[in-house]
């Protein structure tokens, strides 16, 4: 099972290159530049827009911007844009699917990873990927 979803990972890509562009691009363009099939990348591209990480124009000078400084957005934002919050277990987004939640040494074990792993996620920014991505 997979933690980053592929439309999570088009997503960061399609994110890194508008950051690393002063121009709005339209998805036609980023899809052709990152690899990935045009008509996913359009629906993944709602799905940020939705979140308020990129805005579009449409028209034929129209295309993708992201709504603000590459440094202040976070590798979290994208995953909870595309795939929503990570959950380590289900127990966490809903105590009642198990009888154990709440005095569990296993579900708190698993909160302390879960929490490490969202300050870690936060404390990447979309400029830290674009530049990790230029120089690839």
């Amino acid at each position: 099972m997979e933690i980053i979803h592929r439309d999570t990972d088009y997503a960061i890509r399609a994110l890194a290159h508008l950051a690393a562009s002063e121009d709005m691009l339209s998805v036609t363009s980023i899809a052709e530049h990152i690899n990935v099939p045009v008509d996913f990348l359009r629906k993944i591209m709602q799905h940020v827009k939705a979140a308020g990480l990129v805005q579009s124009v449409r028209g034929p000078f129209g295309g993708y911007s992201l709504t603000r400084a590459p440094e202040n957005i976070r590798l979290q934002d994208i995953i909870a844009a595309t795939q929503g919050p990570l959950r380590m277990n289900a127990c966490f987004a809903d105590p009642g699917v198990c009888e154990n939640s709440g005095g569990c040494e296993v579900q708190n074990l698993l909160g302390e990873v879960e929490e490490k792993l969202r300050l870690y996620l936060e404390d990447i920014t979309l400029a830290d990927i674009a530049k990790r991505l230029e120089n690839t």
